[in-house]
């Protein structure tokens, strides 16, 4: 059998219909707005960790340039628990979108 021409047209999508949105179930409409009011929070969250950060970058080097040990400064230090502050926030949704 021959492969179909590649300009060749394809067959019909399959429409899906939706509920209308009055139809929605009430427990899926409170899902969809705790998973709001989440992602909303640990936006804000990381938002505000990362946006400090970059402002003591900009505005603290001296700050973040002093060391806490032999090759270990604040700045390497502060990154580092922007980081860990990412995978916590990821840590934390994942286990809410799993318990509920």
């Amino acid at each position: 059998m021959r492969p179909a021409h590649p300009f060749a047209p394809s067959p019909p999508l399959v429409r899906v219909s939706f509920p209308a949105v009055d139809q929605v179930p009430d427990r899926l409409r409170a899902l969809d707005a705790a998973r709001w009011r989440i992602a909303v929070t640990i936006t804000v969250a990381m938002a505000v960790v990362y946006v400090g950060f970059i402002l003591l970058v900009a505005y603290g080097k001296g700050f973040l340039g002093s060391l806490i040990a032999p090759g270990l400064s604040m700045g390497i230090l502060l990154g580092t628990l922007v980081i860990l502050t990412a995978w916590i926030l990821i840590v934390v949704y994942v286990r809410w979108a799993n318990r509920v």
